[in-house]
């Protein structure tokens, strides 16, 4: 695998359990523009951590056990479950949508009270849905995994019905934590952090 990670030091890593794609070196675009996924990964130029770069740049982490599976096989699995919770949604398939949650999942929307479980989150996404949201996307900017939860941050967008007929485009900024589950699928645990960039009406 050419992702950058000397042989000698990939051989140590994984004698020590970990993965070679944990730790000092960040997730690799080659995978995932191979597959065809929409990805932005930012080039690892290493630097002084500062406030303002450590919300902009990759930040290490380190598992918080060791996992059966390679870090970069996740990275693989989420931007497909990504594409695909885009993809179902776009195409006002809701029961499906919900599927990619966990069962005790958390949703939490923009100025609203948190919604447990997927029964509840279905009612309450069936109402954008119903009302015309469409055009849904995500830009990944990051995944990050420890044991068996894994989480991304990235960009959304969406277009939202106007009272007077017309759609407008919102964006923001979003994390989802997704959680391995026993049969060894991942679900979303928490849909979180919608912080939309547009001034509040």
């Amino acid at each position: 695998m050419n992702d950058g990670v000397p042989e000698d030091m990939r051989k140590a890593l994984r004698a020590q359990g970990k993965s070679p794609m944990l730790g000092a070196f960040p997730p690799r675009i080659g995978r995932c523009r191979a597959l065809g996924l929409a990805a932005v990964f930012p080039p690892h130029q290493p630097q002084p951590r500062t406030l303002q770069n450590a919300t902009e740049d990759w930040m290490p982490m380190t598992p918080l056990a060791a996992s059966p599976e390679p870090y970069e096989d996740v990275e693989i699995i989420i931007y497909r479950l990504s594409q695909q919770w885009t993809e179902l949604w776009n195409s006002g398939q809701i029961d499906k949508v919900v599927d990619l949650y966990a069962k005790d999942a958390l949703y939490l929307p923009a100025r609203h009270d948190p919604i447990h479980g997927r029964s509840n989150i279905r009612k309450f996404l069936l109402g954008p849905m119903q009302q015309g949201a469409t055009d849904f996307a995500l830009e990944i900017s990051f995944i990050q995994r420890a044991g068996d939860l894994a989480y991304d941050v990235g960009r959304y967008s969406i277009n939202l019905p106007q009272p007077d007929g017309t759609k407008k485009r919102d964006q923001g900024r979003y994390l989802v934590v997704w959680q391995r589950q026993a049969a060894g699928d991942w679900r979303m645990l928490v849909f979180a952090a919608w912080s939309s960039e547009q001034p509040q009406q």
